[in-house]
């Protein structure tokens, strides 16, 4: 009788948490380094098999690790990213992989460009959710004395704990 193979749960993506607008910085930075050397990729003095082909593929890999972290969605899509499958760079000839290289050199740029878009979209969201957390208590129960807590700050906070005091009056 065959033996039942584990199947592995599938894991939930990590999605990295930017500690500060720094951070965010940092990693557009790095990933704005990837974009210069794509770029300086040129197809017609390059060969796709060329040793600084395979040196700006590992650049992305690691970049897209150190920024987003192995179980992120950014790393998942895009860790391995290849100007040429290796399917085609085994059993395609030397022209149609060349072709394929100066193709996907636009292509890893605008993806690299994606993602620092979406890291400008978090800088924004953490600048925004900062100052939302500063104005917020950082607990719904509070335990504070009530003669050292700060009076309610919106109308339906206010007007609960005017319920509760006329109810508690009630009692």
């Amino acid at each position: 009788m065959p033996g039942r193979r584990s199947v592995p749960p599938q894991t939930q993506p990590q999605i990295k948490e930017f500690r500060s607008v720094e951070d965010i910085d940092q990693a557009i930075a790095k990933i704005k380094r990837r974009i210069a050397e794509v770029q300086a990729l040129d197809a017609r003095s390059v060969q796709w098999e060329d040793q600084r082909v395979r040196k700006v593929e590992k650049n992305i890999h690691t970049t897209l690790l150190e920024v987003f972290g192995p179980g992120s969605p950014e790393y998942n899509a895009n860790g391995n990213y290849r100007f040429v499958s290796l399917f085609a760079g085994g059993n395609l000839g030397d022209d149609y992989c060349q072709g394929e290289f100066a193709k996907h050199i636009a292509q890893a740029a605008r993806m690299l460009e994606n993602l620092v878009a979406r890291l400008q979209e978090k800088r924004a969201d953490l600048g925004h959710d900062t100052a939302a957390r500063r104005a917020a208590p950082s607990s719904r129960w509070s335990c504070t004395p009530a003669s050292q807590r700060r009076p309610p700050t919106s109308i339906v906070t206010a007007t609960t704990v005017v319920l509760f005091s006329i109810i508690r009056s009630r009692s």
